[in-house]
């Protein structure tokens, strides 16, 4: 007997069109034909190209910056810039809602062009940044000399040298080199900043101009070189004497006298900031910089930003500092070296441990106070020049309370007493020898009074010395002319 057949179900012959109204089953949609036929028929060329003028026009009414519209440098904006400029369909601009659709593309495509050039003059920035970064690695330095310390450290009594130790040392200065933030206003540096290039086209550029690239550095340092030199006075005779180079040699005497004089130790420098308040503590107004100084100083621009609010060029923040000067050409007179450079009073290398938190380093310490923080060069300077502005406001006060407060950085020094000392391993010892802890340090009351009102503390010998040294008492009394210094943790 045959197996039956499953049942099949039967589906209607003619199914109902969804959505279709009922009695128009049969009828055709629209053909291709229909829709050729209805539409809008392609404009010509005369009809684009009124168009365009039209909406070039409007925007020039708009008063928008020709550089906010040019898209030629990014392919994504050109090409949706082409399709406002001439669209498949011409609308009539006259239209209310017609412009304003148009406006609120270009208005879009503007905000992204600005969003796309941040961006690039981010990395063109970056990369003309360490071209010229390079560049001034790779220059060679103007001269390299061995120099011998000022003070040697004793090998037979604590403190120890370190390993390594010579008593040689090498130095070195190079040429002022412009940053960024001293060429970006020249024309060859700013026609690479601005241009709507990548930064890889930028480097073919900087490479293909390097010898314009040198010819703007040379004029640049020739142009920081003669306002320097315009602070500093003429000076007769041997501008530069050596008398620590390791041979014995004269490493200046293939320089230009120019060069000279910007080496030597009292050619020094103010830098004027222009964001900082004139009442600053510790302003970068009061300190002293030396041609090497200036030259390792940092633009303090890191980003294309920085550069729109950028007051002054770093060139034009340098000024003289004859105080500086003046203090300068004195403590040179009292170490005997009249003519010497700056390069030969550095010491930056020496260093020795004292204890467990202590070091000295081969400076520079005050011989008539009792300040006994090691300084570099224009530091030790920087001290004097301070204290001798702090004294000159209180002469009258003085004189009226009839309170002896000696000027030793000025016109009182201390006799049979250098104005300075090298910091050596031997005047480190003795200064460490004779340092307390914090709880048994003392302060003078005499200065902590007005019109001085300064905090002068130290080990209780150094502060009977001071008291008798500048304030001519022999006999101090605790708690009248001297106490315990208390700190801020009430100790």
């Amino acid at each position: 007997m045959p197996a039956e057949r499953p049942t099949r179900s039967r589906k209607p012959r003619f199914a109902p069109a969804v959505g279709r109204p009922k009695g128009c089953r049969n009828k055709k949609a629209p053909g291709k034909q229909e829709e050729v036929k209805n539409a809008r028929p392609e404009p010509t060329r005369e009809e684009k190209a009124a168009y365009r003028a039209q909406l070039e026009e409007r925007i020039d009414q708009l008063g928008w910056p020709a550089e906010s519209m040019k898209f030629s440098a990014w392919p994504s904006l050109a090409s949706e810039w082409l399709a406002v400029l001439e669209p498949t369909e011409l609308n009539d601009l006259n239209d209310e809602i017609v412009w304003n659709n148009v406006k609120s593309r270009l208005d879009m495509l503007r905000y992204r062009l600005k969003a796309e050039r941040e961006k690039q003059k981010e990395l063109l920035f970056e990369r003309l940044y360490r071209l010229l970064s390079t560049l001034e690695k790779e220059s060679p330095p103007l001269l390299t000399l061995q120099v011998r310390r000022l003070g040697k450290p004793p090998c037979t009594e604590y403190p120890c040298p370190p390993s390594g130790y010579s008593d040689v040392k090498t130095v070195s200065q190079k040429l002022a080199f412009p940053r960024l933030a001293d060429v970006h206003k020249l024309p060859l540096i700013k026609s690479m900043l601005e241009a709507d290039t990548t930064a890889d086209q930028l480097e073919e550029t900087f490479k293909t101009r390097r010898s314009d690239i040198d010819t703007m550095v040379t004029e640049w340092r020739n142009d920081f070189h003669r306002r320097l030199l315009s602070f500093l006075p003429d000076v007769g005779g041997n501008i530069l004497e050596p008398t620590l180079v390791a041979d014995d040699s004269d490493p200046f005497e293939g320089l230009s006298n120019d060069m000279k004089r910007l080496l030597r130790a009292d050619s020094l420098f103010s830098v004027y900031d222009w964001d900082e308040s004139p009442y600053t503590i510790n302003s970068s107004r009061d300190l002293a910089y030396t041609y090497k100084d200036l030259v390792r100083r940092g633009s303090g621009v890191s980003r294309p930003s920085e550069l729109a609010r950028q007051r002054q060029l770093p060139i034009d923040c340098v000024g003289r500092y004859d105080e500086a000067r003046v203090v300068a050409r004195e403590l040179l007179q009292s170490i005997e070296r009249p003519n010497a450079s700056y390069l030969e009073l550095e010491c930056d290398v020496e260093q020795v441990e004292l204890g467990e938190d202590s070091s000295y380093e081969g400076e520079w310490i005050c011989g008539q106070c009792i300040n006994t923080k090691p300084q570099i060069w224009t530091g030790i300077v920087e001290h004097y020049v301070k204290e001798r502005k702090s004294y000159r406001p209180i002469q009258a006060a003085l004189a009226k309370q009839k309170t002896i407060y000696c000027d030793v950085h000025g016109s009182e020094p201390l006799p049979n007493r250098p104005m300075i000392r090298y910091y050596s391993a031997q005047v480190a010892r003795e200064i460490w020898a004779q340092s307390t802890g914090e709880r048994d340090v003392t302060q003078c009351q005499m200065c902590s009074k007005r019109p001085i009102n300064r905090e002068v503390k130290g080990p209780m010998k150094s502060i009977v010395k001071h008291l008798l040294d500048i304030h001519g008492i022999k006999q101090p009394k605790p708690g009248t002319h001297y106490s315990r210094y208390v700190t801020s943790y009430g100790y």
